[in-house]
């Protein structure tokens, strides 16, 4: 197989050797020797084929339509990048996961485009801020509708609400990591975002000292900062600055033509197809309630549990170092941008929101990955809660921002129904996003900003009647 063709088109003279025949058919049949240029002349390919049309030729005639092909695809990738701000807002729900972390605000659906009209409202914060719950699992994947409280403060107020809320995300993440970065990413590209004229920071009192401590394990612990320094104000600072703000790492978060969002889309959308498409948000299991129970306004109902709480698993010095981790994140966002106006709110656990009129109650710890199911009496529930409400509500005093712990409005609302589940009690519904929003709007359509107080969640529930 490896003889030339010549070889093999020739029978060998009987006056030579065999491998004097060999060698000069071999040399024959390369494309510089004169039988390889003789038989070019007469129409035959290299490989000693005479038809009517060259190996070179039919390269040459399909050459154009190649480069005709592919110029056509890269017109058509083009237009579609540049149709991308109008497109973009439009993406189904299905297909946001093929957009960058960082480029994810440009598909939300409580602003009128891509960038928001200023002034718009950002919010800041975990999977409350990001909208998980049972609207968005019972939304349309194939449109881009409403599922969470932006959208209904976008309706009411008639503002572009965006969020960088990230599931997950503990106050060095919410408050420090996600809107520095998203607004330095989106800055360097044709999507840059102005500066926001108000933060709305939510604190969750469901998880969110607990992701601290999972954060700080990670980022600090494990990255062998000084743990005798851990109080010190200058040197935790320069640990944001250094692990969160991720400033001696600004590839990370740099745009690369990979972020260009309509390959990014298409690229990603393929993989899916190919490969299988990425699986959604899981809720936490809940079981038919055998503990819990929440005096309404017909009577006794059953709760699932266990249900988040405040975290009462803490102890006393692991609620310190959490607290002192939310208090530096939000300073650290007051001070990185002073002249944005900030309004904390306080988002409550399920515990808190309801009528609880079971001597004790069923609750998670509320560490991520941890199952354990901690009962504990509902004073001891409220008294937790009374107490990081009161420390969130003193940093904001004390940082001169606007606070509001919105169980005035929800407490009324959970009366009447639930306002999570059925699949998803660690989140609001429709219902519970919808009395949320109620309960910020008129927060925000004031001049100035709330310096409201926290509810007294011990009175509360000690206004109960116990049930049986």
């Amino acid at each position: 197989w490896m003889r030339p063709t010549a070889l093999r088109s020739r029978p060998a003279s009987p006056k030579r050797g065999r491998a004097t025949t060999w060698i000069a058919a071999w040399i024959s049949s390369l494309p510089w020797s004169t039988p390889a240029r003789a038989r070019a002349r007469s129409g035959c390919d290299p490989c000693g084929r005479c038809g009517d049309e060259t190996l070179n030729e039919a390269i040459r005639r399909w050459l154009p339509n190649l480069a005709l092909a592919l110029a056509s695809v890269i017109f058509t990738l083009a237009a579609i990048e540049l149709a991308s701000p109008w497109l973009v807002r439009r993406l189904p729900l299905k297909l946001h996961f093929t957009l960058d972390r960082y480029q994810r605000p440009l598909a939300q659906s409580s602003k009128r485009g891509a960038v928001p009209v200023p002034p718009y409202i950002a919010l800041l914060g975990d999977s409350y801020a990001m909208g998980l719950g049972d609207w968005l699992l019972d939304a349309d994947p194939d449109r881009n509708g409403p599922y969470q409280a932006a959208h209904i403060l976008h309706d009411l107020l008639g503002r572009d609400i965006v969020t960088f809320g990230r599931s997950g995300d503990s106050s060095m993440g919410a408050y420090v990591k996600r809107p520095f970065q998203t607004l330095h990413y989106l800055a360097e590209t044709r999507f840059a975002y102005p500066e926001p004229s108000l933060y709305v920071a939510y604190f969750y009192e469901g998880n969110d000292l607990e992701d601290n401590l999972r954060d700080l394990a990670s980022s600090y612990t494990g990255a062998h900062y000084d743990e005798s320094r851990f109080y010190d104000a200058d040197y935790f600072r320069e640990f944001l600055k250094q692990e969160w703000l991720e400033l001696s790492r600004r590839e990370k978060w740099t745009p690369t033509l990979d972020h260009t969002v309509a390959l990014r889309v298409i690229r990603k959308t393929l993989v899916a197809a190919l490969f299988g498409w990425p699986e959604g948000f899981e809720p936490h299991p809940i079981y038919p309630g055998k503990v819990n129970r929440a005096r309404m306004r017909d009577g006794v109902a059953v709760l699932p549990e266990p249900l988040q709480s405040a975290s009462v698993g803490l102890g006393p010095e692991e609620l310190r170092k959490a607290l002192w981790t939310f208090d530096q994140s939000l300073r650290l966002l007051h001070d990185d941008q002073p002249d944005v106006p900030i309004l904390l709110v306080f988002i409550p656990a399920p515990v808190t929101i309801y009528p609880i009129s079971s001597p004790r109650v069923s609750t998670l710890s509320g560490r991520e990955g941890d199952d354990t199911i901690q009962l504990r009496t509902r004073e001891e529930v409220a008294a937790r809660s009374d107490l990081v409400c009161r420390h969130v509500r003193g940093m904001a005093e004390q940082l001169g921002l606007g606070f509001l712990d919105p169980r005035h409005t929800l407490w009324p609302a959970a009366r009447e129904r639930f306002l999570h589940g059925p699949k998803d009690w660690a989140h609001f519904n429709k219902d519970g996003y919808t009395a949320l929003a109620h309960a910020l709007a008129p927060a925000l359509e004031a001049d100035a900003l709330p310096h409201g107080r926290c509810v007294d969640v011990s009175a509360y529930f000690a206004s109960v009647p116990l049930s049986e």
